[in-house]
């Protein structure tokens, strides 16, 4: 009977091992998600800024060439 109680034991060990593994992988990756997100949007707005304003220097070196 030792043997059943110990074994039962060591499984639900490894049952609270895998979903703090699985409750922590999950965690971990919406915070890099999250992560991404964040500073995807403020490349994409700096990437938009710096088209403006190339765009803006294209027409005005346009401007004074004619």
């Amino acid at each position: 009977m030792l043997f059943a109680e110990t074994s039962m034991q060591s499984v639900w060990l490894w049952v609270i091992l895998w979903k703090v593994m699985l409750i922590g992988t999950v965690g971990g990756f919406a915070c890099m998600a999250v992560w991404v997100t964040i500073g995807g949007v403020g490349d994409i707005k700096r990437l938009f800024e710096r088209i403006n304003a190339e765009h803006e220097q294209e027409e005005q070196q346009q401007s004074e060439s004619e």
